[in-house]
């Protein structure tokens, strides 16, 4: 990604009231697709090289 782009998300006292109580708050988008495809694949490699750490061996 060669820019960032910059998201400015002004909050309401209603929201910030409502993520208080609740923990989460639904907005409008925050990000563009270009960073969203970037970020799924640093997760997608993530979760491929961590899969099957911490998994008990049933052979002997």
């Amino acid at each position: 990604m060669s820019q960032k782009p910059t998201y400015q998300v002004d909050l309401t006292r209603e929201q910030i009231a409502f993520f208080r109580d609740n923990g989460f708050l639904r907005i409008e988008r925050i990000t563009a697709d270009e960073e969203v495809a970037w970020l799924k694949g640093i997760y997608d490699q993530l979760f491929i090289e961590r899969a099957g750490e911490g998994r008990v061996s049933t052979t002997t």
